[in-house]
């Protein structure tokens, strides 16, 4: 049986997750686009194997449609890959967690 939630990361990465009873496979890490949040991408929950863990976060600049976004100025242009550093550190931070709380991605 899968356990559906939402937590915060210690880096404060607000994010929804499904923790299977015994997970055996690396976490899904479902991103969303400009505007949408933790709840867009959940659609596509039910198409990942019942033992996967599935996280989708959200993005760490709130946009002012009430969304978010994983750039700080988003509809600016083609954001930078400079910009996509704060929000990279988030979810690779996030996904270490994730290694150490399950063990499912140890070596």
């Amino acid at each position: 049986m899968s356990e559906t939630e939402r937590a915060v990361s210690e880096a404060g990465l607000v994010y929804r997750i499904r923790r299977p009873s015994t997970p055996s496979s690396p976490p899904v890490l479902m991103l969303h686009g400009l505007g949408g949040d933790e709840d867009v991408m959940w659609v596509f929950e039910s198409a990942f194997p019942p033992r996967s863990i599935v996280v989708a976060p959200r993005g760490i600049y709130p946009t002012a449609d009430g969304g978010a976004s994983w750039t700080p100025t988003p509809g600016g242009g083609i954001p930078t890959m400079a910009e996509y550093a704060r929000a990279s550190a988030a979810a690779r931070g996030l996904l270490a967690e994730l290694r150490r709380d399950t063990g499912v991605m140890e070596d």
